[in-house]
């Protein structure tokens, strides 16, 4: 009682971040054989990487353009000329990655020229609906309130409030105590006295304006003191709140040293790919050069994918068989090749031994691991329930289909839009219209998840029809 226990699955997966101790083999309800269970104590002092294969690491490979891009953007931020980047791709393709990087790469320029201070945030995809929530995680990494500590030694509402004032006189004195309270709020502290009287008669609207303009005066003041870059990532789950303030902060990317980089899918149906086209449209074209940075980011070549696979477990002892299974379902996503290689790994379908890597019988028929498709998956359940529905049947025909055996095999009036939405989603794409219009899933894996997704019961249905 009072504590929290874990399976095997979900410590494989949080296991970078997180001290455990080991249950052993437990009875569950529900499970006719015990399961492998884990106590969770803590979190790690020093975290580890969530994605990747633990013991085995690679460096990123083929976006050297892209490097090049946003390491010329630090040189000229730590030169005092900010920039709006937006970093735009599939989920695997390394846009976090190549964010990670640049925070550690270094820049050819000598020490005495400023260097950059770093705050990040990001939103989930449960998080669409709350208030400032990235901002929320952004002004936490700066004013790091709570750090490790344990509940005896952790500071007050009140000792928090008087340590944001603190910080804030240190670069903005005459503004730190008007200011102070609407971040206070927004970090969710308790106000008293003086403090809760600034806000406690404010109508939502004059509360919204008033903590944005806090925000704004807050990082122009500190990029005003070093350079500044703020990253945002997921933006395409990102509330509506912290994207007007975001837009509200572009223009200080031409007074300041201030650099806004966003991440996100290219979803044009989420609020982030307006973001991007204003934000493309205001500062993208100028005479002086453009300010906004769009960097697209798409599916690895095969050469590049190869040499994740080499980096990650000399895959020039693979045999050839192995390595072309893991190119084809992986089709150029970093992260689908390593957690390819992970599953493969996991579920001893390749093992070591002294003459090199060895596949297993039947390698070629491995599931499609779990973290892809928990991506896959969620896509999908933001479908209408009629593209869904087609989606779920056209798996069933197989990675390419053609319309006249879908429309035969769901029989639904609105096929059409079904599967408009499909390729407005970029899940399917059509290959041809004569003599067939043929249509295939974007992604082979994509199409697995799909039709996993599909009940037992409801796939013999489909397939027998």
């Amino acid at each position: 009682p009072g504590t929290v226990q874990i399976s095997d699955s979900t410590y494989r997966r949080i296991a970078p971040l997180f001290d455990v101790e080991s249950l052993g083999a437990i009875q569950v309800k529900g499970r006719s054989e015990p399961v492998q269970a884990y106590r969770v104590l803590g979190k790690k002092a020093a975290p580890g990487r969530l994605r990747g294969i633990a013991g085995l690491d690679a460096p990123m490979v083929g976006r050297d353009a892209e490097m090049h891009a946003l390491r010329g953007a630090i040189i000229k931020l730590r030169q005092g000329e900010g920039a709006i980047i937006s970093i735009i791709g599939d989920a695997g393709l390394g846009k976090s990655r190549l964010i990670a990087e640049l925070r550690t790469a270094p820049t050819p320029l000598p020490e005495t020229k400023s260097r950059v201070r770093w705050l990040e945030g990001h939103s989930l995809s449960y998080e669409s609906t709350a208030p400032y929530a990235p901002v929320v995680r952004l002004l936490s990494d700066y004013f790091a309130l709570d750090g490790e500590q344990t509940d005896e030694a952790r500071p007050t509402d009140e000792e928090k409030l008087e340590a944001i004032k603190a910080n804030l006189a240190t670069f903005m004195p005459e503004l730190a105590p008007t200011a102070a309270p609407y971040l206070a709020a927004l970090l969710g502290i308790t106000l008293t006295g003086e403090d809760a009287e600034r806000v406690r008669y404010l109508s939502p609207p004059q509360l919204r304006a008033r903590t944005s303009q806090a925000v704004l005066t807050f990082i122009e003041k500190l990029a005003a003191q070093q350079p500044l870059v703020l990253v945002v990532d997921d933006l395409h789950w990102t509330d509506s709140a912290s994207l007007a303030l975001l837009q509200e902060l572009l223009p200080l990317t031409e007074q300041t040293a201030l650099m806004i980089v966003t991440i996100f899918r290219p979803d044009k149906e989420a609020a982030s790919w307006s973001y991007h086209e204003e934000a493309e449209e205001a500062f993208g074209a100028r005479a002086s050069g453009p300010r906004y940075l769009a960097i697209e980011l798409h599916p690895l070549a095969e050469e590049a994918s190869r040499e994740i696979a080499a980096n990650l477990l000399s895959a020039e002892d693979l045999p050839e068989m192995a390595q072309d299974l893991i190119m084809a379902r992986a089709e150029g996503n970093p992260f689908f090749v390593e957690e390819i290689i992970r599953t493969l790994l996991d579920t001893d379908m390749l093992t070591w031994d002294e003459e090199g890597w060895q596949p297993a019988k039947g390698i070629e028929k491995f599931a499609v691991p779990d973290t892809l498709a928990g991506v896959i998956t969620a896509r999908l359940d933001r479908l209408d329930a009629g593209a869904r529905t087609a989606a779920q049947a056209a798996a069933v025909i197989g990675r390419q289909f053609d319309f006249d055996t879908l429309n035969a095999v769901v029989d639904m009036p609105a096929l059409e839009p079904a599967l408009a939405e499909l390729q407005e989603r970029d899940m399917v794409h059509e290959m041809s219209q004569t003599p067939y219009r043929m249509y295939q899933f974007k992604h082979a894996l994509l199409h697995e998840t799909v039709y996993a997704s599909l009940l037992l019961s409801s796939r013999r249905a489909l397939h027998l029809q």
